[in-house]
């Protein structure tokens, strides 16, 4: 499975994940999220990302934009969406790109939440793999 459709499936099960307004929640298990390769962390919280015509995406620096492009072209492709890219993030509805020293050059850290995803990488690489691009 590619990086991509990893990252797809990441966030079509926190799509999925958002409660009903019935107030009824489903619950994944980590059985139920079929990432290959099985990352080293996996931590499941509450709450769902939704991606929708809004989404914005929020760079580090001016060499990630060729990255977000990437991603940015496929969801125009699929939905007509043209996302839009910002220098500070919103309060909510984002992707956001951060660079931490720390990690590895391909290493990457995905985090969702309700709000905002934020990836984390120390190199151009790293964020490929992040936003699912191999």
């Amino acid at each position: 499975m590619s990086v991509f459709k990893r990252f797809f499936l990441l966030a079509l099960i926190s799509f999925m994940a958002s409660c009903q307004q019935s107030s009824e929640c489903k619950v994944f298990t980590e059985n139920d999220i079929a990432v290959i390769p099985k990352p080293v962390k996996l931590v499941r919280n509450k709450g769902a990302f939704q991606f929708d015509e809004n989404t914005k995406f929020i760079l580090a620096d001016a060499s990630q934009k060729e990255i977000v492009s990437v991603l940015s072209d496929k969801f125009k492709n699929v939905s007509g969406w043209n996302l839009e890219v910002l220098e500070q993030a919103p309060q909510q509805n984002y992707v956001q790109l951060l660079v931490h020293e720390n990690l590895g050059d391909e290493a990457y850290k995905l985090e969702v939440s309700s709000n905002r995803i934020l990836i984390t990488s120390k190199r151009n690489a790293g964020f490929l793999y992040g936003i699912g691009e191999s």
